[in-house]
């Protein structure tokens, strides 16, 4: 079964634990900054400092803003400034790492699950020509050895494709370990969309 890109990505940025908890960390250090402005600006209202961006099912993190700093508070200002972009920049890093990690893991499912359809289409063209060879075989259309020949290339298909599958199934696996949940889980949020968009889409932040 294929997946879509973009919603592959939602999956993983809006579930897997890692950056989930790298979130909170920046959100954590965006909150110590806003209440140190409080302190200094009272009156100044602050836009929030992360959004889900629907067109690039991404998080967008990070907010400008131009102080004219007093010396009476400017260090902590500056500190939680400083703590805000480290955490930023951690969850920025992460964030592209998991993109790379699920496009690479996608990309080769995509990849061993055509090469399967492929070695499943010759195998199951094998058995029908040995089929075949093993009917005419009977009235004496054919040789032993051209049926001998067919079992052969029959074995040859079939243990191709179970090699085949193996590594399908390897690839599989990174595509869930780039996820970090269950592929099963995956479908079912996908049916579940089908069946109603607007409900599928009514989850994010």
């Amino acid at each position: 079964k294929d997946f879509p890109s973009d919603e592959m990505r939602r999956q993983a940025l809006l579930s897997r634990p890692d950056i989930l908890s790298a979130l909170a960390e920046y959100a954590a250090s965006e909150s110590t900054l806003r209440l140190e402005i409080a302190k200094q600006y009272p009156d100044i209202q602050i836009g929030p400092g992360y959004t889900w961006d629907q067109g690039q099912n991404k998080w967008s993190i990070g907010f400008s803003l131009t102080l004219p700093l007093l010396n009476r508070n400017e260090g902590p200002i500056a500190e939680a400034e400083a703590r805000r972009q480290q955490a930023a920049a951690r969850f920025t890093a992460l964030q592209a790492r998991i993109i790379g990690e699920l496009d690479k893991a996608l990309a080769g499912y995509r990849a061993s699950y055509q090469t399967l359809k492929t070695a499943t289409d010759i195998l199951d063209a094998e058995r029908v020509r040995r089929e075949t060879l093993r009917k005419r075989l009977r009235p004496g259309e054919t040789s032993s050895f051209t049926l001998t020949n067919a079992d052969v290339s029959l074995i040859t298909a079939e243990l191709s494709r179970l090699d085949i599958h193996v590594k399908a199934q390897q690839a599989l696996g990174l595509l869930e370990d780039a996820l970090q949940r269950p592929l099963e889980q995956i479908e079912n949020v996908f049916l579940e969309q089908e069946a109603n968009p607007r409900q599928g889409r009514g989850n994010l932040p």
